[in-house]
């Protein structure tokens, strides 16, 4: 049975499928749109390790055609195909979007602890005990300053950072000596329940997590479309996708007035709670502005539970603003740096804007001033 998908339909399980597969134990080895079917040979082996007794139906061919072939932001008019597919490989694929690995768990037989080795054993949990709490103490997360002058991967994980759910393609395209080039892909944490919680190549370092003062600048990002945008995230020690802090530079076209602003978002335990604070806004049907505010300083301040925001614009010596603050109980135990463009747009539809490129230029993790 064929089934036959809107072109948007499409795109959607496009972005569904690819951010799965970001999270997947192939996930260095990137991804890449290509003719080439063997180019689509791990996404293949994931799909059917994933859901098993499906080699059938998932075949480099039809991957290709549903990622080359019926994508028109890539294929070629003259060689664009229907978005029509095998009803088996669709099926199959949902089941990949939805599944989650299920991990064994192993319990092991009680084993008796011989008496003679009580004293001893003793000792030794003593002794890993301080070595662990003396290690800890030694690692604690520093104050640190960055400023993006080597944004290879083996200098930035040298240097602390982690790359989250690590797009090698995407990831390689860094555009401007000097600076961290991120792209405005597909995705948010910010999202419905359904859809996967998913940043590409979203940069992550510790930092002190009791209090302190974050200053970034952000330089040649112009968003014009809607939810395009760049900034930082705070997360917690776990991590958590639906409860963390954020603070980006955005554009909404589909909001009330076509406006460029400050988003400050806590998401606590997967409520959302936003502030905005306006930058530039321009009429409704007229053009976007030609040049956007960059560069922008912008900086987070932290302690005992408060959160207060404040940027300029400019010249490095422009004094800084306050645009918001929030009372929030998380201790931010990570910071994260990265670009997107949110899952839909204004009206809940499928978000289509275009991928742009957003340079930070310096951050730095510093004490709260005296």
């Amino acid at each position: 049975m064929i089934k036959e998908l809107t072109k948007e339909e499409a795109a959607q399980l496009r972005d569904l499928v690819r951010c799965r597969f970001l999270q997947s134990p192939f996930n260095g080895a990137g991804f890449r749109v290509s003719q080439h079917k063997a180019s689509y040979r791990h996404l293949a082996d994931d799909i059917i390790r994933v859901v098993p007794d499906t080699e059938a139906s998932i075949t480099t061919n039809r991957l290709r055609k549903l990622f080359y072939y019926t994508n028109p932001e890539v294929c070629a008019e003259d060689k664009f195909e229907n978005p029509s597919f095998g009803n088996d490989f669709i099926q199959v694929l949902f089941k990949y979007i939805e599944e989650e690995p299920n991990p064994t768990t192993i319990i092991p037989e009680p084993r008796q602890f011989p008496r003679k080795w009580l004293w001893p054993g003793a000792a030794l949990l003593l002794f890993l005990a301080i070595a662990v709490a003396m290690w800890q103490w030694l690692d604690r997360p520093k104050y640190w300053e960055e400023d993006f002058n080597d944004v290879s991967v083996e200098g930035l994980k040298s240097r602390g950072w982690e790359i989250l759910d690590y797009d090698s393609v995407a990831f390689s395209k860094q555009l401007k000596p000097g600076t961290l080039t991120t792209h405005t892909l597909w995705g948010d944490y910010w999202c419905a329940p359904l859809q996967p919680p998913i940043i590409t190549n979203l940069l992550l370092k510790k930092i002190n997590s009791k209090s302190g003062k974050i200053t970034f600048k952000l330089v040649d990002f112009h968003p014009l479309q809607d939810y395009q945008q760049a900034g930082i995230f705070l997360l917690d020690k776990n991590r958590k996708r639906n409860h963390n802090i954020r603070i980006t530079f955005a554009a909404c076209v589909s909001c009330s007035r076509p406006r460029q602003s400050f988003q400050m978002v806590k998401r606590e335990h997967g409520t959302a709670y936003e502030k905005t604070f306006l930058m530039s806004i321009w009429p409704d049907n007229s053009p976007p502005p030609k040049d956007t505010l960059t560069p922008l300083w912008v900086q987070v301040q932290f302690e005992q539970n408060k959160f207060r925001f404040y940027a300029h614009e400019w010249h490095e010596t422009a004094s800084f603003v306050e645009i918001g603050e929030f009372d929030f109980d998380f201790e931010p135990y990570y910071i994260a740096v990265g670009a997107f463009r949110g899952m839909t747009n204004g009206k809940g539809e499928l978000n289509t804007s275009a991928s742009i490129p957003a340079f930070f230029d310096y951050l730095k993790v510093e004490p709260l001033p005296e």
